[in-house]
């Protein structure tokens, strides 16, 4: 039997949605009697690799013979899923199809695995991953979504309560559960705490998703980081280094100068970098520096959780969905992470977390609690056994007639 994850790549270090299709395929690639495919729209050496080493197929497209001509040059996007017998030619070719897993995001308009099953696999059940809740436009779109799924996991306690108000006046009758991400192995074995304390010069570590940073929330950021360089040239203390990495669509100089202006100070300057290009650089990033600072009004991030998981001190402003997560699971031990998102709750709370000698020992007892929390790693089981259910098969497979369900009674 084979499953199918819809994705744009196959990206570890990309952004959280990214991340995300990664990890829940290679959870089901576990299920070493299923066969797990991901659809891309490109693929490098290294991702084909990278995917081939957690047992995922990546399948990108590939041009019916009649169109490369004419369609060969064009770049690849999401609606060649509407035509894979034209784009797809290596998906068309699949058999005993199961699941189709799509990642819905807020701004999604349209269901591609629900569109892919009428066209080649009819018999295959669709899984919906929500990311983040519809906005008013789209709500009705999103409510179809859900409509023509078999099953939808949530992604954190927010959406997930978010999705059960939009679902539960409809009576609809598929499945929904949560999903409460976590970080591969490796994030735990990086004991950052123990690394990055050594140097008395600090840095703090900024992750950016955004193509453009013009916006309220990074002049909060940019403003907090300048009071905190005040704040240590005033203690004749060494100021902290800021580095800062930027999304390859943004322009790292233009970034770099609304960052600079909105410091208001000038004992310190953002270090623009370009993104990742590989989780050895996730792993460096995270060493060197003595916090994450999440930017105000973030989404759930899965770099708040590399950090968590690292035992780096982390940042997360409150009332998002990634506060909620922590508040939810955590408890008391959350509240020593979150800030206010204005410029002098935030600055206070950078110099706290940079200073505190208890920093470290509540860091590490987050990291423990994250590790061995019993729904957070129960939760990724339920992902993987969702998709081991026994296939439909059929008494004529063996020499009758008669349609067997999956769990092999008669219907």
């Amino acid at each position: 039997m084979t499953s199918i994850f819809l994705a744009e790549r196959w990206s570890r270090v990309g952004d959280t949605v990214s991340a995300l299709n990664c990890q829940l395929a290679s959870l089901a690639a576990q299920n070493r009697q299923k066969k797990i495919c991901c659809v891309v729209l490109k693929a490098t050496e290294e991702e084909m690799k990278d995917a081939a080493d957690c047992g995922v197929e990546l399948i990108p497209p590939c041009l019916n013979e009649d169109i490369k001509d004419a369609f060969g040059n064009d770049e690849p996007c999401c609606k060649w899923l509407l035509l894979p017998e034209s784009y797809f030619l290596t998906l068309t070719t699949l058999e005993n199809v199961e699941y189709i897993i799509e990642h819905v995001k807020s701004s999604t308009s349209y269901l591609f695995a629900s569109a892919l099953r009428k066209r080649c696999f009819k018999d295959a059940d669709v899984v919906l991953i929500n990311h983040g809740s519809p906005s008013a436009d789209l709500r009705d779109k999103h409510l179809k979504f859900a409509e023509a799924a078999d099953t939808v996991f949530s992604v954190g306690p927010t959406v997930f309560e978010e999705y059960k108000k939009l679902y539960q006046p409809t009576k609809m009758q598929m499945k929904h559960a949560v999903y409460l991400p976590k970080p591969e192995m490796a994030y735990f074995g990086l004991n950052v705490d123990q690394i990055a304390r050594t140097s008395s010069l600090k840095q703090m570590l900024t992750l950016i998703t955004d193509k453009k940073i013009e916006s309220t929330r990074f002049k909060v950021l940019s403003a907090a980081v300048g009071q905190t360089a005040d704040r240590f040239q005033f203690m004749c203390t060494k100021i902290p280094k800021w580095f800062v990495r930027a999304p390859s669509a943004a322009d790292l100089k233009s970034t770099k100068t609304y960052l600079t202006d909105n410091l208001n100070c000038t004992y310190i300057e953002p270090n623009t970098y370009p993104p990742y290009g590989s989780q050895d650089e996730i792993y460096g990033d995270l060493q060197q520096s003595n916090v994450l600072v999440i930017p105000p009004d973030e989404p759930f991030r899965m770099e708040a959780l590399w950090a968590i998981a690292a035992a780096l001190p982390v940042l997360v402003p409150r009332r998002t969905a990634m506060a909620v997560f922590l508040e939810k699971y955590f408890d008391e031990r959350a509240k020593y992470f979150l800030y206010e998102p204005n410029v002098a709750d935030l600055s206070a709370e950078i110099s706290k977390m940079l200073n505190r000698t208890e920093t470290v020992s509540v860091t590490r007892k987050l990291k423990v609690a994250f590790q061995s929390h019993p729904e957070i790693n129960g939760s990724s089981e339920d992902f993987k056994v969702y998709l081991l259910k026994p296939p439909v098969i059929t008494l004529e497979q063996v020499g009758f007639a008669v349609p067997v369900t999956r769990i092999g009674m008669v219907t």
